[in-house]
């Protein structure tokens, strides 16, 4: 999916999950992505959020790219976009490795795994380091939600609101 302006997309369950597939491309002005349970578990996932100075929000309301998954962010700037990830969940510097240009982050229990594209040192976007990835007060955080909590009270089912296709 891909259309410019501002993108909300809220997606239930299993999106992108059991050898599926999703891809995303954001526009430019602030983009709302909301993914719940499973999402990419033993699929692929790619979401980009658009090189623009927009304050892009991910929210994750369950486990994220589980299973051998892979969830790949392209173009975070950890200066204004957020990720949301369920409550409890918290990412440290040692669960955050650096290669090949990217920041990959996987919990020590291996429920969430997502690969921040390009951002890692030699990456050609953004660069973070694992340290302010991790950070939960710095610009970028990975906020945690209560079980069922929805970031915009939005209930499970998949919507897309496009200006345009």
């Amino acid at each position: 999916m891909s259309a410019g302006g501002n993108d909300t997309l809220t997606a239930a369950a299993d999106a992108g999950a059991f050898s599926g597939l999703l891809n995303h491309t954001g526009g430019s002005s602030d983009d709302s992505l909301t993914f719940g349970h499973q999402f990419a578990n033993s699929g692929t996932a790619t979401l980009d959020l658009g090189v623009d100075t927009a304050a892009d929000t991910v929210t994750f309301q369950g486990s994220i790219g589980e299973s051998g998954g892979t969830v790949t962010i392209k173009n975070f700037n950890f200066n204004h976009d957020t990720i949301d990830v369920p409550a409890g969940v918290i990412a440290v510097t040692g669960e955050i490795a650096d290669a090949g240009g990217n920041l990959t982050w996987t919990d020590t229990g291996g429920n969430h795994t997502i690969v921040f594209h390009e951002i890692g040192s030699g990456g050609t976007g953004i660069v973070a380091t694992a340290a302010q990835l991790a950070s939960l007060s710095g610009s970028i955080c990975f906020r945690g939600l209560a079980a069922g909590q929805r970031r915009n009270g939005s209930i499970p089912s998949i919507s897309v609101d496009k200006t345009r296709y």
